[in-house]
């Protein structure tokens, strides 16, 4: 048997505070709004009105609005493709083909889903303590901005908290731009960050069995936000929006929630990868030499048409070579793994993207 180093005793009991910090604000997030929840909705037309009053002022406001000839990485495109950051980077034209019309509305629920947690949240500080008899554990951070004229309060978030920045990482200004879904303010006294994301496709996408963690591309974006505003404690909320049914046992509900919460934890090193990514991506820009395609990530690709235009003969010969190889290697399976259909599917529309391009001129 051998004995725990003095750094594995410390990164043991590290890890340990870090679970326990995670299951208590996730918890106490989740409760939160499910009791908030299970209360009948009040209507404040004062509050609603301050909602109004400052979406409106912000939107006709400069503040944080983009500078003109400068292009920013989001935390958004912390995960995207290489080569569809390359081209945004460079200013080439970005794709505006229309999509289907089921594809719309969902991207519209998805953004009214944030706009209601966001809500949810004003009325939780005004009205949770009156209507349950508790504090709440979470409530919205607010900032002082000077508005239509008047310093006025807002909560931090959205439009109200947009911040830029340039940061000098191996040799390269790296411009980013953001803007959080919220930074809250827990029971403790410390700062969280939020960020919302929303399921559509099954009632069951939520359950314990198959969402464990976030997804990898969500905590690389919160990463963005923890530069951006210095917050290293962030809550992923996913809220699905397909049900199972309107009553459900208490049973049910446990194994399918509709809501979920994690924890992540931004470290140093969280930072420097994504402030590597992003440097590479000014080099390739700098050189002229874009990256590759990551065709794991072309289906929400926004520069398909500007990648395929600037992609070598070669390039291409290696993607139908990837395409022609997958699709044999799975000739005998009976049913083929989603990540890689998902692939086959995404080789194959670059495939025909190039045809299409080459037999338009």
């Amino acid at each position: 048997m051998f004995l725990k180093s003095a750094k594995e005793v410390k990164q043991e009991r590290q890890e340990a505070a870090e679970a326990a910090r995670g299951d208590e604000l996730t918890r106490d997030f989740l409760h939160m709004l499910d009791t908030w929840h299970s209360v009948p909705e009040p209507y404040d037309a004062k509050l609603e009105a301050y909602i109004l009053r400052c979406k409106s002022d912000i939107l006709l406001s400069p503040v944080g609005q983009k500078e003109d000839g400068k292009q920013y990485f989001t935390p958004s495109s912390a995960n995207s493709c290489p080569r569809e950051l390359y081209h945004r980077l460079r200013g080439d034209r970005r794709d505006d083909f229309p999509i289907l019309p089921h594809q719309g509305r969902w991207q519209r629920m998805g953004t009214a889903y944030g706009d209601a947690v966001q809500r949810d949240l004003l009325y939780i500080h005004k009205h949770y303590a009156r209507k349950t008899g508790k504090k709440p554990s979470f409530i919205p951070l607010y900032r002082e901005l000077e508005l239509s004229g008047e310093m006025k309060k807002v909560p931090f978030w959205e439009e109200f908290a947009q911040k830029t920045m340039t940061v000098k990482h191996n040799g390269f200004d790296i411009n980013i731009q953001g803007k959080p879904d919220g930074i809250l303010k827990y029971k403790d006294g410390t700062v969280v960050g939020l960020e919302v994301k929303s399921k559509q496709t099954s009632y069951n996408r939520t359950s314990e069995y198959s969402m464990r963690e976030p997804e990898e591309s969500h905590k690389r974006q919160v990463a963005a936000y923890s530069l951006l505003y210095g917050v290293d404690e962030f809550i992923i909320h996913y809220g699905n929006l397909s049900k199972k049914s309107w009553d459900m046992s208490d049973e049910e509900y446990i194994k399918y929630p509709d809501v979920r919460a994690f924890y992540v934890k931004v470290y140093e090193e969280d930072v420097k990868k994504l402030l590597d990514y992003f440097a590479y991506i000014v080099e390739a820009v700098k050189e002229n030499n874009p990256p590759k395609i990551d065709p794991d990530k072309w289906t929400f690709n926004r520069y398909k048409t500007a990648c395929v235009l600037s992609m070598t003969d070669e390039e291409i010969e290696e993607i139908k070579d990837e395409y022609i190889e997958l699709v044999n290697s799975t000739r005998k399976m009976n049913k083929i793994p989603r990540e890689l259909q998902t692939r086959i599917n995404n080789l194959a529309d670059i495939i025909s993207m190039v045809h299409k391009i080459k037999e338009n001129g």
